[in-house]
């Protein structure tokens, strides 16, 4: 199943809020699964992985990546 653009900002949004009441000394529930200050690393690596998806599903004209290709170059001079 691929992912689209509002699929991802909606997992980002999930988790962005997920991270907020967990800074509040809050737990937060996504579907069956409860999130505390224990998960807030796990948490973090979701959030790290959505924004990269919703930048990677961006289009270039709004700010996103896609297209971008570099490549790395070496010097030898």
């Amino acid at each position: 199943m691929a992912i689209d653009l509002d699929t991802a900002n909606t997992m980002l949004t999930e988790w962005l809020n997920a991270e907020k009441a967990i800074l509040k000394n809050q737990s937060y529930k996504i579907g069956d699964k409860e999130f505390t200050k224990v998960n807030m690393s796990y948490v973090r690596e979701n959030v790290a992985y959505w924004e990269k998806k919703v930048l990677s599903l961006t289009p270039a004209s709004e700010g996103g990546r896609k297209g971008v290709r570099m490549k790395k170059a070496v010097y030898r001079g």
